[in-house]
C-alpha cells in the first residue's frame, strides 16, 4: 500500500502548487524579476496626468483703474473710480491717483496674472507719497495683498514683474536733494511673501555710473540652516569705513537682532567681500527668518544697498 500514499500525497502537493499560481478574484499577477524591489503598492502609470491649470478671468487695467485699496502713508481705504479718488478740497483735500506704471505677472505662484501698481498719494499738502501696490487675481478680481511705501515726489523710470518679484527703476533723493527735485538712480525688488511685501534687493549709482550692489552668496535662499548661521557674500564699492550691518526678522517680521561687521577690501571704493555668523539660539528664534545686508548712508541714513534672502532656521 506505500506506493499508493505515495502517489496520493504527490497527488495532493501538485494540486496545492498549482493553487498558489492561480491568480485571486480581482486582482492582477507581477511577475518579479531577479533584483526587482518588492511593493504592496501597485505600480505607477509611467507619467502622472498634467495638472489643470488654475482658471480664472484675467484681470484687466480697467478693473484695476475702479479697484479698492488700502493706502500705506494716510492708512485710509478707498475705492477708485477710473483710476481717481478726490474728497474735500482745499486745504482739506485728499486725493489718491492710479500712475501709468502697472504691470501684470504671477506674484504667488498660483499660475495666475496678478498685478503692481504704483498710486500717488495726497493729504492737502506738496507731498504726494507714492506706494507700490500687489494686487492679486481672486476668482478674477483684484484683491489687494501687500504695499510698500516708495517715498514723496519719487521718479519712476518702469515698473515690471519678472521671476515673481516687482522690479522697479527710480529717481530717489539723494542726501542733498530738494524734495522737488531728486537725482540720485534706484534700482529695487520687492517679493510677497505670506506675511507681507518686502524690499528684498536695491542698488543706487554714483556720478560715474559705477553701482553700489551687494549680493548674498551663501547660504542660498530659502535653505535649512542650524546655529550658527555663516553668510558670505560680495559688494561692488566698499562701504564707508568698510562697515555692513545685518539685520534679522522672525516670521513676524519682528526685528530680532541688528549689528555691523567689516567688509574684506582692497581699498576704499574697491569692490569687497564679506564673511560673517550670528547665532539665534539665546534668543529662542526658530523657523523662518529674512536676512537683510545693508549699506546705509551716514549723510541722512537711507539704503544705500541691500540684499535679503530668506531661511528655516531649524
Amino acid at each position: 500500500m506505500k506506493p499508493i500514499k505515495t502517489l496520493i500525497s504527490i497527488s495532493i502537493l501538485f494540486l496545492l502548487l498549482s493553487a498558489c499560481n492561480l491568480p485571486l478574484a480581482g486582482m492582477s499577477q507581477t511577475t518579479l524579476t531577479p533584483g526587482s524591489p518588492v511593493t504592496s503598492e501597485p505600480p505607477l502609470p509611467a507619467t502622472e496626468p498634467p495638472t489643470a491649470p488654475p482658471t480664472a478671468s484675467p484681470m484687466t487695467l480697467e478693473m484695476l483703474k475702479n479697484a479698492t485699496y488700502m493706502l500705506p502713508f494716510y492708512g485710509r481705504t478707498v475705492t477708485l473710480a477710473n483710476g481717481v479718488f478726490t474728497e474735500g478740497s482745499g486745504a482739506e483735500i485728499y486725493s489718491v491717483s492710479m500712475s501709468d506704471f502697472y504691470a501684470f505677472g504671477d506674484l504667488n505662484g498660483d499660475g495666475l496674472e496678478d498685478a503692481a501698481v504704483i498710486l500717488f498719494e495726497n493729504g492737502g499738502g506738496t507731498g504726494v507719497f507714492e506706494a507700490v501696490i500687489v494686487m492679486l487675481n481672486q476668482n478674477g478680481a483684484p484683491v489687494q495683498a501687500g504695499a510698500a511705501q516708495l517715498g514723496d515726489r519719487v521718479l519712476v523710470n518702469s515698473l515690471t514683474i519678472q521671476d515673481g518679484r516687482i522690479l522697479l527703476d527710480m529717481v530717489m533723493h539723494g542726501p542733498n536733494d530738494p524734495m522737488c527735485c531728486p537725482t540720485e538712480p534706484v534700482t529695487q525688488a520687492y517679493q510677497l511673501f505670506t506675511n507681507g511685501l518686502f524690499l528684498m534687493h536695491a542698488t543706487t549709482k554714483v556720478s560715474n555710473g559705477a553701482e553700489h550692489i551687494i549680493t548674498i552668496i551663501s547660504p542660498a535662499s530659502n535653505a535649512e540652516v542650524t546655529n550658527p548661521v555663516t553668510i558670505s557674500g560680495t559688494i561692488t564699492i566698499s562701504p564707508f569705513e568698510n562697515t555692513l550691518v545685518y539685520r534679522l526678522y522672525n516670521a513676524a517680521n519682528v526685528q530680532v537682532a541688528e549689528a555691523p561687521f567689516m567688509v574684506q577690501a582692497v581699498d576704499i571704493g574697491s569692490p569687497g567681500t564679506f564673511t560673517f555668523t550670528f547665532d539665534l539660539t539665546s534668543a529662542g528664534v526658530t523657523g523662518l527668518i529674512r536676512v537683510e545686508i545693508l549699506d546705509i548712508s551716514m549723510a541722512d541714513g537711507s539704503t544705500i544697498a541691500l540684499d535679503a534672502i530668506n531661511l528655516l532656521l531649524k
